[in-house]
């Protein structure tokens, strides 16, 4: 059910990596706000494409997901309730 989900964290996690690098380069070089915002720009452009590919695909399993919760729901149900 989960999918690519590890693929879904790391995709995100190297966003944030990226962000974080962005943001210590715009504010030793650049103090001002608008290098910040044109780098995080660039940084969601450049991420984008990985970005995409693995919420189109976690998307994309999302029929499945709740055709398994619907055939199970009593079961999932009763263990959520215990």
């Amino acid at each position: 059910m989960a999918g690519n989900l590890d693929e879904v964290i790391e995709v995100h996690n190297r966003l944030q990596i990226a962000l974080e690098d962005g943001e210590n380069l715009s504010a030793s070089s650049h103090p001002s706000s608008r290098y910040s915002h044109m780098r995080v720009g660039r940084i969601l452009l450049s991420q984008g494409a990985m970005i995409k590919s693995a919420h189109t695909t976690y998307w994309g399993n999302h029929p499945k997901a709740v055709c398994i919760f619907e055939k199970y729901r009593e079961s999932l149900d009763t263990f959520m309730e215990g």
